[in-house]
């Protein structure tokens, strides 16, 4: 008896380790292909604050920061004040601040940082929820740097200093 019940906890033990680690390895082809696609500029469309839309296509260059944002969010606010404050703004880079956030709330950010005096950067809003899918990161926020050649130079997931997100971009110029 004692042998069947030590057969029986080492195979349920067996079991599990072999489920644990297929798990793992599920995870990591899946966050190898999702970091694959961001290697490059992935294809997207989101609307535009306007309701126009934004495709990928639209982007012929960079440098580009893309921004995964929120706007209740506190280091949302904070990072977009400080790259304001910057002089990103005038380098010859684009920022794109993409969010899943309800229009009415997105538009008071937009107009609480009077985000329309900046030609460089567009606000896009994501009803449909295809950031996440595209990007592999449903964190918030979270940067991803592109460079000229639209090439990821740099994926920043959760709260970075703006310092951070500007020096790599001034890298990109």
């Amino acid at each position: 008896m004692k042998k069947i019940i030590l057969v029986s906890v080492i195979l349920i033990f067996t079991a599990m380790l072999l489920v644990l680690i297929s798990g793992i390895i599920y995870k990591a082809e899946a966050y190898d292909k999702i970091s694959d696609s961001v290697k490059r500029l992935p294809d997207f469309s989101f609307l535009t604050i306007d309701n126009d839309t934004l495709d990928s296509s639209d982007i012929l260059c960079g440098p580009l920061l893309i921004m995964h944002f929120h706007p209740e969010c506190e280091h949302c606010k904070y990072e977009t004040k400080s790259i304001l404050e910057s002089k990103l703004p005038l380098m010859q880079c684009r920022v794109l601040m993409i969010t899943e956030a309800p229009s009415d709330s997105v538009k008071k950010f937009y107009d609480a940082f009077e985000l329309y005096k900046y030609p460089s950067i567009s606000v896009l809003l994501d009803p449909a929820y295809m950031f996440s899918g595209k990007f592999g990161s449903h964190i918030i926020p979270s940067n991803y740097i592109y460079n000229k050649n639209l090439e990821i130079v740099k994926v920043l997931k959760g709260e970075y200093r703006p310092e951070t997100i500007i020096k790599y971009m001034e890298e990109c110029d």
